[in-house]
């Protein structure tokens, strides 16, 4: 059969060095794929679907809805702290049902009910909300958002200097301020929740998938085509090649001397 080589190029996916934490759900007990290796313990009923992930092998299912609190999270590291800095967060989120009204926590950075970063959907809304000694502020998407069943959304959350961005499969979303808003946050020395938030039980069945938290960088600042490939540890990340065999585009995907072959 006659082979073709169409082209070669970088597969998005290299999470780079400031990349703190990164939960993909491959596997239970869960890891943290960003090079750190930070221990992550479960709470509740979260496990891993190899059924609905976003990415092969597998993603986070947040199952239990209101029965009980649910979160995979990791203590505290100094890696973890904002201070002044540049920060994203980012994942992939597929809900069982329609959200509508009720609450679930996405990111959850905690010292205690007066200290903490939190961000989260709240009655068709996403939010940023931050709290230190009781100061309180943040923002919230000033339009409605209203995620349908069992689709996939990328969600990302940005600072960058003075500026908050939330973008909704990479579409930047108008936002409303309140409160007030700091700039340089202290050192919480707490722990990280993500999927869940302390103050309050989540109110939807949900899978996450590919949840990435970066410390000193924000990730994007203006519209973007969100990732279509898994983040993997390291700078260099994966190098994709595609080759027609046949008139069937086939190709290879080369990580760390390791071939993986794929169709598409």
């Amino acid at each position: 059969f006659p082979v073709t080589i169409l082209f070669p190029n970088i597969v998005y996916g290299a999470v780079g060095t400031e990349t703190v934490l990164l939960l993909q759900g491959n596997q239970y007990p869960f890891i943290d794929s960003s090079g750190y290796y930070h221990e992550i313990w479960n709470i509740g009923s979260t496990t891993v679907t190899k059924e609905r992930e976003k990415f092969y092998p597998g993603a986070i299912n947040y199952g239990s809805q209101t029965a009980e609190y649910n979160a995979v999270g990791s203590d505290y590291y100094s890696e973890y702290e904002m201070g002044s800095k540049d920060w994203t967060v980012d994942l992939w989120i597929q809900y069982d049902t329609s959200a509508n009204n009720g609450w679930q926590g996405l990111f959850e950075y905690r010292l205690d009910s007066t200290n903490y970063v939190e961000i989260y959907y709240y009655a068709r809304r996403l939010y940023i909300q931050l709290e230190f000694s009781g100061v309180q502020g943040g923002y919230y998407t000033t339009g409605t958002w209203w995620p349908s069943s069992r689709e996939w959304y990328h969600l990302a959350f940005v600072r960058y200097g003075s500026t908050y961005k939330i973008f909704i499969n990479g579409v930047s979303r108008a936002l409303t301020s309140w409160g007030t808003i700091p700039w340089t946050y202290p050192d919480l020395a707490g722990s990280i929740n993500i999927g869940g938030m302390v103050k309050t039980l989540p109110q939807y069945r949900y899978v996450m998938d590919e949840v990435r938290y970066v410390v000193g960088k924000a990730m994007w600042t203006s519209n973007f085509t969100p990732p279509e490939y898994p983040y993997y540890e390291g700078e260099k990340g994966r190098y994709k090649m595609l080759m027609s065999i046949a008139g069937v585009v086939v190709g290879v995907i080369i990580s760390y001397g390791v071939v993986l072959a794929f169709k598409g």
